[in-house]
């Protein structure tokens, strides 16, 4: 596999670069730079009248600012509405990044008559096996001895490509001989071909960004709630010519926490409990596009709060919304009757015990949830213990809630079916803390924890 620029090398090429620019097909003359995050365009020194026609932003909901040169690379940066800076110095004007796309310059007409058929993401391995391989080119007996000289040879896994619909998933491999790098390795990335079925424009570069978002997020569940991140994106513009590279903002993913301890020591091992290694090849791409199906349906502040695990909708919060987007109850009394139907329908019902003995652990949590919404309802002696199970309780229900997510979008088998499968990995080890981490301090919770205020 030809080696590819990151996203992040991409985008600081474009910032190093970006200079003289041109505007939703205006004249030259603006001097446009990126903001460090990336995530901004600047545009700098305008004279009153650019000033006063692009603050009008009589072009609509997004602009086109292109970056082009002689000597340097092309660059088309689509952002949002530009707005004042309000600075005192000068009339400068910003914008938010929507997405950039590299190596060409295209107008807003170029970009409106695209035709995107899919969008091709980059990303480490997750959930694939790694067996079985053959040459790429040429008999395998000339190949070999290219690779015995020194020379580089190239590799693919057998067999091992991922289909559905559209949906084409496969690991690429390159080899070398010879000294510390000898032998066969993977380039550490897959590509994931999404489609996008002929969408036409800036939408449908918008529509495939957030599908890549959402698979993405797919990829971090697989691999245990942690990040996983885009490396590189690309999409055609035109047939028969090379994919151009697509960059676009990606915020850090924090969907689930960690921090349970048990007999005094960090319990670290969740994330390489939760990992499912095969996980990509037991729910295949048809898994895949059913949760980006999922996901992209769902309610997006749920997402956004779900996603960043100290956002102010804290994990128990985000149980709740979990239930009511699902629709599991359409009306929700008390925070106790949350949890019990959310267990029942992620098939963790019998977790808590029968109705004469869960009646304590629900009033735990649910009092855990009550307490995090209402600060300083403990003090003293109590709020050391009191404040520890809140801890403790919105580690174990972030992990609850992405572990729903999954059964929420029927991704992946049943646990009793398939034990060694993506969806046992996390009802095993929800299992595993609630028996040895929460039900023993819900034993020795003071009764002013109980007390309502």
């Amino acid at each position: 596999m030809q080696e590819r620029k990151s996203m992040t090398e991409e985008m600081d090429n474009l910032k190093s670069q970006m200079g003289y620019v041109l505007v939703n097909g205006q004249d030259y003359g603006l001097w446009g730079s990126i903001t460090d995050d990336h995530g901004g365009c600047l545009l700098r020194d305008l004279t009153t009248e650019q000033y006063k026609a692009l603050a009008a932003n009589k072009e609509g909901r997004y602009n086109v600012v292109n970056n082009r040169s002689v000597f340097l690379s092309s660059y088309t940066v689509v952002t949002n509405r530009f707005r004042d800076l309000e600075s005192i110095f000068s009339d400068d004007l910003g914008a938010g990044v929507l997405y950039t796309l590299h190596h060409d310059a295209l107008t807003r007409e170029d970009i409106e008559a695209l035709r995107l058929e899919h969008i091709t993401v980059y990303t480490p391995v997750v959930g694939r096996t790694t067996i079985g391989i053959e040459t790429t080119a040429g008999e395998f007996f000339d190949e070999i001895s290219r690779f015995r000289d020194g020379e580089p040879i190239y590799v693919k896994q057998a067999n091992q490509i991922l289909k559905h619909r559209g949906w084409e998933n496969r690991i690429h491999w390159s080899s070398s001989y010879g000294g510390t790098k000898g032998g066969i390795v993977y380039d550490g990335l897959m590509t994931t071909r999404i489609p996008m079925h002929g969408m036409r424009g800036h939408k449908a570069i918008l529509a495939a960004i957030e599908k890549a978002r959402a698979y993405r997020i797919l990829l971090a569940l697989i691999d245990g709630g942690g990040d996983v991140p885009i490396h590189s994106a690309t999409i055609p513009i035109v047939k028969r010519a090379p994919e151009r590279s697509l960059t676009f903002h990606n915020d850090d993913l924090d969907m689930v926490r960690y921090g349970l301890t048990r007999r005094n020591s960090r319990y670290a091992h969740h994330r390489s409990s939760l990992k499912a290694w095969t996980g990509l090849d037991e729910i295949g791409m048809e898994g895949a596009a059913k949760w980006v199906s999922w996901f992209l349906a769902q309610n997006r502040h749920f997402r956004s709060h779900w996603l960043q695990s100290d956002d102010e909708a804290d994990p128990t919060s985000a149980l709740e919304g979990l239930v009511r987007i699902m629709g599991w109850r359409e009306t929700l009394y008390r925070y106790g009757e949350t949890v019990d139907v959310a267990l029942q329908k992620i098939g963790l019902g019998d977790l808590l015990g029968g109705e004469h003995r869960k009646r304590k652990p629900i009033s735990a949590i649910s009092q855990a949830h009550t307490h995090t919404k209402h600060i300083a309802q403990l003090d003293g002696r109590n709020y050391e213990k009191g404040a520890r199970f809140i801890d403790i309780v919105q580690t174990w229900v972030a992990t609850t809630v992405a572990y729903g997510c999954l059964v929420a979008a029927e991704v992946g088998r049943d646990p009793n079916e398939y034990p060694d499968g993506l969806r046992a990995k996390w009802a095993n080890l929800i299992r595993e803390d609630y028996k040895e981490v929460i039900a023993p301090r819900v034993r020795k919770l003071p009764p002013a924890f109980f007390e309502r205020r």
